[in-house]
């Protein structure tokens, strides 16, 4: 009697873990998705900027300051689109130089293409056929936020002669510390699993509430975020967003700054010390690949200083954009 109660209980109890791993396996099937507009012309209709068609599809972009003048281009992070350099865009252009900023694909208002790796080979082709098609002055210098950062590098690796200068601002490309949030990087990776999980948390995920880490003043958050309202909601942008993740060596391009280092391009790093997504202590690891690279803390600042202290960093842009131009 006691080894049949056993029997029942067990099989009461893979019954029960099965109903529980049912349930879970068809959470998504139940999980309205977010992503309910299509990204064309109508959606596209009254927005700020322009469009251009490169070989993979349109991109939204705005190029600003006097046509032929040393040319700034630059380059967003993973979520924010082009306009996450409002604070600093209009400035630089009217210091004289031609600005452009764009977004990248896969956000903002650029196309999502289906099909296709968003990996460093997608977004260096874009960024060449960009500044290709809109006959950009080079040698250009670059500024890249986060993964912006990680694009300009890889860009200064493969095209040495069309850069003069990089300015990174908090940028990917190496390791973090270890947190919560590396497992659920490590997650999303793993096939099914990612598909899985953003179908399931795709209105969190793709929250702009969920900027806040970007920042160490939270009064900010709402003006920061408001490019960002609505975005979420265009076909694609979940796919494109993990396909980023799984294929942008977002923690290993050590090789690639240390090739654009040796390059001797000159290099401005600017950091926020109280940068939550990647902490001001990966500054070591930047130096140590670009030992020539010049370095700004910008106290009381988050990941994105170049929006919570836009005058310490504007000031710094420029004046190293005027010191690169005295040596070229």
């Amino acid at each position: 009697p006691a080894a049949r109660r056993s029997r029942k209980w067990l099989a009461r109890l893979g019954l029960l873990l099965l109903l529980i791993i049912g349930v879970f396996a068809a959470l998504p099937f139940f999980t309205p998705s977010v992503e309910t507009l299509v990204m064309d012309a109508a959606a596209r209709a009254g927005t700020d900027g322009d469009y251009i068609t490169l070989s993979d599809g349109i991109v939204h972009y705005e190029a600003s300051g006097p046509e032929g003048a040393p040319a700034v281009v630059f380059v967003h992070g993973i979520s924010n689109p082009y306009h996450v350099w409002d604070a600093n865009f209009p400035t630089v252009a009217d210091a004289g130089y031609r600005v452009v900023r764009y977004d990248r694909y896969g956000v903002g208002f650029s196309d999502r293409p289906r099909g296709i790796r968003y990996d460093a080979d997608l977004f260096d082709r874009q960024l060449l056929e960009l500044v290709g098609k809109l006959k950009v002055k080079t040698p250009l210098t670059l500024v890249g936020f986060s993964l912006g950062g990680g694009i300009s590098v890889i860009f200064a690796e493969r095209h040495p002669e069309l850069v003069n200068g990089l300015i990174l601002v908090s940028p990917a490309g190496f390791p973090p510390p270890k947190t919560s949030s590396t497992g659920f990087l490590n997650l999303l990776r793993l096939p099914g699993a990612g598909e899985y999980l953003v179908r399931l948390l795709g209105g969190k995920m793709s929250d702009p509430a969920g900027q806040g880490s970007d920042l160490y003043d939270q009064a900010l958050l709402p003006g920061y975020v408001e490019s960002l309202k609505g975005l979420e909601r265009y076909n694609g942008t979940l796919s494109a967003w993990l396909s980023t993740i799984r294929h942008f060596p977002i923690q290993g391009l050590d090789s690639s700054y240390r090739a654009a280092g040796d390059s001797h391009i000159p290099v401005l790093c600017i950091w926020g010390k109280e940068d939550r997504v990647l902490p001001f202590a990966t500054t070591e690891k930047v130096m140590a690949a670009m030992p020539h690279a010049e370095l700004l803390a910008v106290e009381q600042a988050g990941h994105a200083s170049q929006y919570e202290k836009r005058a310490v960093v504007n000031e710094a842009i420029l004046s190293f954009l005027r010191r690169i131009a005295s040596f070229s």
